[in-house]
């Protein structure tokens, strides 16, 4: 990157993401929405109600500053979730409960598997929230949290809510993270920080039971990092750009993170995040005049197994509630 001040580093940042608009991912992707208009709180267009003991997926619409709900498999629509300011990350816990990050709201809402009224709130009034994941050891949900949009007078933090429940408790890792973007778990209860200062994104670690961060050595360069999941065996983390949608699966040892192998998803542009649900890889296409929802074999990648296309814009972060 060309040097320059930091201010116009900054800024450059910012416009950086929010043309990436949306990350994200599952379990981290935040997502920044582009335009929309602000909605009525909570109203659904259409009734979950054929949704119990099915699995469903969960998309951000950030044109709409919305969150759509469709069956899993098969990418049909089922109801629209609403009332957010800026929706900026989506994650689930155990029990199929998922979790909306909004931005410019300051907070984290739950809903219950194919609920479309909150059963909670979660206030984060310092910063604004992006990529989110829960332990599927604790149950404590983590919140990646940039600096606070409306003012601009702190740096971001990692938020960890015990139980997701309560007031968190605020980590950072400055001077190595300015500004956290996303974040997973893996089934131990590791917790992975992707995020950035002015000049170069890094990559953290915080073992389970600790609160201190470890700076992973990447034998790579990212820009511009888009969501992370671990996959069972991987930490999976995407590359956000135009032209290279590509997953990434990174073995960690020790302070190193070792790239061994990519997943190609031929077809999706503008990736905003991904989910992997098994051998599948659940991809929306996020190029605004190409709305797909697609899925691709994991982790051989290639064509897609299937593409669909939905009424969406600017589609990312998704997340699969099990029912």
């Amino acid at each position: 990157m060309t040097s320059g001040s930091r201010g116009e580093t900054l800024t450059m940042r910012r416009i950086v993401g929010i043309v990436a608009a949306v990350s994200l991912v599952g379990c981290g992707g935040a997502a920044q929405a582009i335009g929309g208009s602000q909605a009525i709180p909570n109203v659904a267009r259409a009734h979950a109600s054929t949704s119990s003991g099915k699995d469903l997926l969960y998309v951000i619409d950030s044109f709409k500053n919305a969150v759509d709900i469709y069956t899993y498999p098969g990418e049909t629509y089922i109801v629209t979730l609403t009332g957010f300011r800026v929706p900026a990350g989506l994650c689930v816990d155990g029990a199929g409960d998922v979790f909306v990050t909004d931005a410019k709201a300051y907070d984290i809402v739950e809903y219950a598997h194919g609920g479309t009224t909150p059963i909670a709130t979660l206030a984060d009034p310092d910063s604004s929230p992006g990529g989110c994941a829960v332990d599927p050891k604790t149950g404590d949900l983590a919140v990646a949290n940039e600096e606070n949009w409306d003012y601009h007078y702190n740096w971001g933090n990692l938020a960890i809510y015990k139980h997701a429940r309560g007031k968190p408790k605020l980590l950072t890792d400055y001077p190595n993270i300015d500004f956290y973007q996303s974040c997973a778990y893996d089934d131990a209860g590791n917790l992975y920080i992707v995020g950035t200062t002015p000049y170069v994104d890094n990559l953290a670690e915080i073992r389970a039971g600790k609160s201190h961060f470890i700076n992973l050595a990447l034998n790579a360069f990212f820009f511009s990092w888009g969501g992370v999941q671990w996959d069972g065996q991987y930490l999976a983390l995407q590359r956000y750009d135009r032209d290279h949608n590509v997953i990434y699966r990174l073995a960690i040892s020790g302070k190193n993170a070792t790239i061994v192998d990519k997943v190609d998803t031929r077809g999706a542009k503008f990736i905003n995040g991904f989910f992997i649900d098994g051998d599948t890889v659940i991809v929306p296409n996020g190029e605004r005049r190409d709305n797909r929802i697609g899925t691709w074999s994991y982790p051989h990648g290639g064509q897609p197994r299937t593409q669909v296309k939905v009424d969406g814009t600017w589609l990312g972060s998704p997340v699969v509630s099990q029912g």
